[in-house]
């Protein structure tokens, strides 16, 4: 078997049956490439198979006489090479360029061999000093004049596979013409955008390819930018990083129009930046909900620029510039102050506030002892890390405790405060000592205004205390819940008869065993 050179992926590759019998005939050839794909012929003229890819690949024939035997099977393994990955850059040039053409090729090669070049610069004002090809790998050229050129790379690999490239250079005209408008105001703060507008064209014939923008201020390190990609007329917005004005500051703006590495041109323009003022924002105190609106006094102006004197803005901040807590509600807030100079420059800041809930404390009425008893205030808080206070400290076992324990002498009222450290609330506990009710065994309800009713001396203070009064028969004549008017000897609204009668008194209070005797009415 004959394989035709070179084996390169892409192109055709003939095959040839060089076999030599002498007792075999063929009459028919079957080729199988290795790709799964075959061919079967009648002759053993040159068999044309097209590898896509590059690889080694076994090629396989057989033989086939008339009488349909086969012969021995021949394969053998071929080689298919890869074409070069071929590439080159064009650099922007202009006319009175050199161009230096820089190749981008990855060789392919099995070999330790290096590719080749053949160059075409599609210059028909080529001569013998200046050639119109060349073999080297990274070549240079001179065009004369200033148009589109077609140029060719060949690539070729020592396995003898090439690769043809073809791009367009476009040849720039000598003198570019460089210019801009400014579109921002004469004069604008440091901080705001110098916004341009490029107007650069080439003379006679090409474009622009590249721009460079100068900013420079006195005192300040020059601001560059390089621009290569761009449409004519583009407007390009920029903040130069100048800092520290002290005063209205000239800064001076070049452009510089490129059409090639050698073809320029440059203008220059000039704008006012006003300087800028500086703030600081000391950090702010958490308040409390309840708190009286404060003013602001944190933050300030660094540089002694003249302006007015800073501004606050945010939740809770009112129309004369306070804060008021209760106007912006619980949580953190996020405040700004922002300083405007006299020429309309500003600078601002944003610090946070935290507005916190005050305690709450909840108290269940009132409360009754007997004398010698004590209790603990179990007052219902609510808040996270609230210290405590009563008022007196009088009959407590300790008067900086949640829930202390009291055994008074006597009536008292105890005020408790509690405070998160910010915000407090207080509230009053009224504790009554009762006194043993004074029980009279005789009244003369007979209304000569002595001695009239029944007095029952401290059992008012007893809240839902019943009094009930039976005959000798067992017979209820009187009952009274509280007793908040003393029994005037009727029953029914008639007078009862003289006699002795009995009593059943309930304090209604826990301890304390029910009162019972007698009581003579006379009259």
């Amino acid at each position: 078997m004959a394989v035709s050179a070179p084996n390169c992926a892409g192109k055709t590759i003939y095959f040839t049956d060089a076999s030599k019998t002498t007792d075999f005939t063929a009459s028919t050839w079957k080729w199988y490439f290795g790709m799964g794909d075959s061919l079967i012929t009648n002759n053993n003229n040159p068999v044309p198979y097209i590898y896509k890819q590059a690889g080694v690949f076994n090629v396989k024939l057989v033989l086939v006489n008339a009488q349909g035997c086969n012969s021995d099977t021949l394969t053998r393994t071929v080689t298919v090479n890869p074409h070069p990955n071929a590439d080159f850059l064009l650099p922007p040039v202009c006319v009175t360029d050199i161009v230096n053409f820089e190749a981008q090729t990855t060789s392919t090669s099995n070999s330790n061999q290096s590719d080749t070049y053949l160059w075409d610069f599609g210059d028909q004002n080529a001569t013998i000093d200046n050639p119109n090809t060349s073999t080297e790998r990274n070549p240079k050229h001179h065009y004369s004049n200033a148009q589109l050129y077609n140029v060719s790379m060949k690539v070729s690999s020592a396995e003898g596979c090439d690769t043809t490239i073809t791009k367009q250079l476009l040849i720039n005209g000598s003198a570019p013409k460089a210019d801009f408008d400014i579109l921002s105001n004469e004069a604008i703060c440091n901080n705001q955008p110098i916004v341009l507008k490029d107007r650069s064209k080439v003379k006679d014939f090409g474009s622009v390819n590249k721009l460079e923008w100068h900013f420079e201020a006195p005192g300040q390190s020059t601001y560059k930018v390089i621009t290569t990609s761009f449409t004519p007329d583009s407007v390009y917005i920029y903040y130069p990083p100048f800092s520290n004005l002290a005063d209205n500051t000239i800064c001076t703006i070049t452009l510089l129009a490129y059409s090639g590495s050698s073809c320029v041109d440059s203008i220059s323009k000039s704008i006012t930046l006003l300087p800028l003022p500086r703030v600081k924002f000391d950090k702010l105190s958490t308040m409390c909900i309840d708190s009286a609106p404060v003013q602001f006094i944190q933050g300030s102006e660094l540089t002694g620029i003249n302006g007015d004197g800073g501004i606050y803005y945010g939740d809770g901040v009112t129309a004369k510039g306070l804060f008021d807590p209760s106007l912006a509600g619980l949580g953190t807030h996020t405040i700004k102050y922002k300083f405007t100079s006299v020429a309309g420059c500003a600078d601002s800041l944003t610090n946070e506030i935290a507005v916190i809930a005050k305690p709450s404390i909840e108290i269940s009425g009132k409360i009754y002892l007997l004398p010698g008893q004590s209790v603990m205030l179990r007052p219902k808080y609510t808040g996270n890390n609230l210290s405590y206070k009563w008022e007196p400290a009088t009959n407590l076992d300790n008067d900086t405790i949640p829930y202390p324990t009291i055994k008074p002498l006597n009536d008292i009222t105890y005020k408790v405060t509690a405070s998160n450290g910010l915000c407090q609330f207080s509230a009053y506990f009224s504790v009554f000592v009762l006194k043993p009710p004074v029980i009279n065994n005789t009244f003369t309800p007979n209304g000569d205004g002595v001695n009239d009713t029944w007095e029952i001396p401290n059992l008012s203070e007893y809240q839902g205390a019943t009094v009930e009064i039976f005959n000798r028969y067992g017979q209820s004549v009187y009952y009274s819940v509280g007793y908040p008017k003393p029994w005037d000897g009727k029953y029914h609204g008639a007078d009862i008869p003289v006699g002795t009668y009995y009593y059943f008194i309930n304090l209604q209070q826990k301890g304390l065993k029910p009162l019972s005797g007698y009581v003579t009415v006379i009259r």
